[in-house]
C-alpha cells in the first residue's frame, strides 16, 4: 500500500472510542535464503534473484500523514500491525513462476515458519500522530529522513513488536519516487 495523503482514524466530532485495526500484510520479515543448497544450476539461481526481498506493507509518501482523533489514546487508537493478512501466496507465485509444484510447496512451508512481522517506509516530511504500531520487525520502521520522527506525537508500540522501540527504527538505503513497497533484505541501516 502506498499512502500519498492522510490515513485517519476517527473524526474530530466523532473520535475513536475503541481500537481500530489497520492490517498490513507481512512479507518475509527476515533474510532467510529459501533456496540455499537446492541446486547448483546457475539458471535456477538466476530465476530466483529476488529471493531475499523484504516487503514493507506500506510506504508513506512525502507529505503523507497518519493521524487519529481519540477520546483517550491509551484506550482507543488506530493500531497498525499484522492481523492475519498473508502475502505468502504472492511471494510463492512471484518468486517461483517457473518452479515445480514441489519447489513451490517447499517454499510455502518455509514461509509458514517465519514470524509474521510488518515494515513501513516513511518518506520525508511525513507525520504520525496518535497511532500504535504492533508486529513491527526489528528495523522495520524505515525513515527516509530520521528527523521526521521528532514531529511524531502520541505514538505507541504494541507488545508484538520485535524488540525495544529504538531497535524498531531503520533507514532505507535509498528513497525516491520509484520506491515501492519493498526493499532488499540487508539494505537498510538501523539507527
Amino acid at each position: 500500500m502506498e499512502l500519498s495523503g492522510t490515513l485517519q482514524g476517527g473524526l474530530p466530532e466523532r473520535p475513536l472510542t475503541r481500537d481500530a485495526l489497520f492490517g498490513l500484510a507481512y512479507h518475509n520479515s527476515n533474510s532467510t535464503d529459501f533456496y540455499e543448497g537446492q541446486t547448483g544450476d546457475p539458471t535456477h539461481e538466476m530465476r530466483f534473484h529476488n529471493k531475499n526481498k523484504r516487503v514493507a506493507g506500506m510506504v508513506v509518501r512525502e507529505g503523507g500523514r497518519i493521524r487519529v482523533f481519540s477520546e483517550d489514546n491509551a484506550k482507543a487508537t488506530l493500531v497498525i500491525g499484522w492481523y492475519g493478512l498473508d502475502a505468502k501466496q504472492w511471494e510463492v507465485d512471484y518468486l517461483m513462476k517457473r518452479a515445480s509444484e514441489e519447489e513451490r510447496a517447499a517454499l510455502a512451508r518455509k514461509l509458514d515458519k517465519l514470524p509474521k512481522k510488518i515494515a513501513v517506509v516513511f518518506g520525508p516530511n511525513t507525520s504520525v500522530q496518535g497511532v500504535r504500531f504492533d508486529h513491527v520487525v526489528r528495523g522495520g520502521l524505515l525513515l527516509a529522513d530520521p528527523s521526521v520522527r521528532s514531529s511524531w506525537s502520541d505514538v505507541l508500540y504494541g507488545p508484538n513488536c520485535d524488540g525495544p522501540v529504538e531497535g524498531l527504527f531503520g533507514r532505507p538505503e535509498s528513497y525516491g519516487p520509484r520506491t515501492r513497497t519493498y526493499y532488499r533484505a540487508g539494505e537498510h541501516r538501523t539507527g
